[in-house]
Protein backbone atom coordinates (compact mmCIF):
# COMPACT_ATOMS: atom_id res chain seq x y z
CA UNK A 1 0.00 0.00 0.00
CA UNK A 2 1.29 3.43 -0.83
CA UNK A 3 1.07 5.85 1.79
CA UNK A 4 0.83 9.97 1.24
CA UNK A 5 -0.57 12.99 3.18
CA UNK A 6 -4.54 12.78 3.75
CA UNK A 7 -4.70 16.63 2.65
CA UNK A 8 -2.88 15.19 -0.91
CA UNK A 9 -5.56 12.37 -0.65
CA UNK A 10 -8.50 14.55 -0.14
CA UNK A 11 -7.68 17.12 -2.86
CA UNK A 12 -7.87 13.84 -5.56
CA UNK A 13 -11.54 13.62 -5.32
CA UNK A 14 -13.71 13.84 -7.53
CA UNK A 15 -17.88 14.59 -6.74
CA UNK A 16 -18.89 11.55 -8.14
CA UNK A 17 -21.42 11.20 -5.47
CA UNK A 18 -22.41 14.09 -3.30
CA UNK A 19 -19.45 15.31 -1.03
CA UNK A 20 -18.62 13.36 1.81
CA UNK A 21 -15.93 15.22 4.37
CA UNK A 22 -13.14 12.58 4.28
CA UNK A 23 -11.96 13.20 8.04
CA UNK A 24 -9.51 10.84 9.06
CA UNK A 25 -11.19 10.90 12.66
CA UNK A 26 -14.69 9.05 11.08
CA UNK A 27 -14.22 5.50 11.45
CA UNK A 28 -16.42 4.05 7.88
CA UNK A 29 -14.59 5.40 4.77
CA UNK A 30 -13.02 2.63 3.18
CA UNK A 31 -10.66 3.25 0.30
CA UNK A 32 -10.86 -0.34 -2.30
CA UNK A 33 -8.99 -1.42 -5.20
CA UNK A 34 -8.19 -4.49 -6.73
CA UNK A 35 -5.25 -6.15 -7.17
CA UNK A 36 -4.43 -9.17 -9.66
CA UNK A 37 -2.47 -12.73 -9.02
CA UNK A 38 -1.89 -13.98 -12.32
CA UNK A 39 2.05 -13.27 -12.66
CA UNK A 40 3.29 -11.64 -15.65
CA UNK A 41 -0.07 -12.98 -17.95
CA UNK A 42 -3.49 -12.62 -17.43
CA UNK A 43 -4.75 -16.53 -18.26
CA UNK A 44 -8.32 -17.11 -18.23
CA UNK A 45 -8.99 -17.44 -14.41
CA UNK A 46 -6.94 -16.20 -11.86
CA UNK A 47 -7.75 -14.64 -8.09
CA UNK A 48 -7.96 -11.13 -7.46
CA UNK A 49 -8.29 -9.69 -4.27
CA UNK A 50 -10.28 -6.91 -2.84
CA UNK A 51 -8.81 -4.65 -0.48
CA UNK A 52 -10.50 -2.39 1.44
CA UNK A 53 -8.39 -0.21 3.44
CA UNK A 54 -10.51 2.17 6.48
CA UNK A 55 -9.01 5.52 6.27
CA UNK A 56 -8.93 6.41 10.26
CA UNK A 57 -8.60 3.01 11.71
CA UNK A 58 -6.47 1.42 8.72
CA UNK A 59 -8.00 -1.27 9.31
CA UNK A 60 -7.74 -3.75 6.35
CA UNK A 61 -9.29 -6.48 4.87
CA UNK A 62 -8.41 -8.52 1.71
CA UNK A 63 -11.20 -10.81 0.24
CA UNK A 64 -10.15 -13.15 -2.53
CA UNK A 65 -12.17 -12.76 -5.66
CA UNK A 66 -12.43 -15.42 -8.92
CA UNK A 67 -13.08 -13.08 -11.44
CA UNK A 68 -13.50 -8.91 -11.81
CA UNK A 69 -16.57 -8.66 -13.26
CA UNK A 70 -19.02 -5.71 -12.19
CA UNK A 71 -21.85 -8.14 -10.21
CA UNK A 72 -19.42 -9.81 -8.41
CA UNK A 73 -17.48 -7.17 -7.12
CA UNK A 74 -20.44 -5.11 -6.26
CA UNK A 75 -21.86 -8.21 -4.50
CA UNK A 76 -18.87 -8.58 -2.53
CA UNK A 77 -18.32 -5.10 -1.50
CA UNK A 78 -22.14 -4.49 -0.11
CA UNK A 79 -22.44 -8.34 1.10
CA UNK A 80 -18.52 -7.99 3.24
CA UNK A 81 -19.40 -4.84 4.73
CA UNK A 82 -21.05 -7.18 8.11
CA UNK A 83 -17.66 -8.26 8.99
CA UNK A 84 -16.39 -4.93 9.09
CA UNK A 85 -16.22 -3.86 12.87
CA UNK A 86 -17.77 -0.80 12.29
CA UNK A 87 -20.93 1.06 9.76
CA UNK A 88 -19.57 1.28 5.97
CA UNK A 89 -20.58 5.04 5.21
CA UNK A 90 -18.72 6.06 2.27
CA UNK A 91 -16.51 4.32 -0.41
CA UNK A 92 -13.38 5.31 -2.62
CA UNK A 93 -12.50 3.42 -5.38
CA UNK A 94 -10.29 4.13 -8.76
CA UNK A 95 -12.19 4.57 -12.51
CA UNK A 96 -12.17 0.58 -13.21
CA UNK A 97 -15.00 -0.18 -15.16
CA UNK A 98 -14.96 -3.39 -11.87
CA UNK A 99 -16.06 -0.23 -9.53
CA UNK A 100 -17.08 2.54 -11.39
CA UNK A 101 -20.83 0.80 -12.94
CA UNK A 102 -24.56 1.01 -12.71
CA UNK A 103 -24.29 -2.11 -10.32
CA UNK A 104 -22.06 -0.56 -7.83
CA UNK A 105 -23.60 2.60 -7.65
CA UNK A 106 -27.36 1.80 -7.31
CA UNK A 107 -25.95 -1.08 -4.54
CA UNK A 108 -24.26 1.88 -2.42
CA UNK A 109 -27.08 4.47 -3.49
CA UNK A 110 -30.01 1.76 -2.11
CA UNK A 111 -27.72 1.02 1.28
CA UNK A 112 -26.60 4.75 1.62
CA UNK A 113 -23.20 4.18 1.32
CA UNK A 114 -21.88 7.47 -0.25
CA UNK A 115 -19.55 6.77 -3.56
CA UNK A 116 -16.60 8.71 -4.45
CA UNK A 117 -13.75 7.84 -7.27
CA UNK A 118 -10.22 9.15 -7.88
CA UNK A 119 -9.91 11.85 -10.45
CA UNK A 120 -9.60 10.29 -14.05
CA UNK A 121 -5.97 9.47 -15.43
CA UNK A 122 -3.79 10.98 -12.43
CA UNK A 123 -1.20 8.68 -11.79
CA UNK A 124 -0.17 8.14 -8.04
CA UNK A 125 3.29 9.74 -8.81
CA UNK A 126 1.14 12.68 -10.21
CA UNK A 127 -0.80 12.97 -6.76
CA UNK A 128 2.55 13.61 -4.87
CA UNK A 129 3.65 16.77 -6.82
Amino acid sequence: MSHFPLDVYRSTRSPFAPQLDWDDAVPGLVDVDLVAHCGESTPVEYFNSLTRTSISTTWTECLALLNRSQQTVSMVIVQARIHLPFALLGLDSDNGSEFINAHLFNSCKREQITFTRSRPRVAQRDKLK
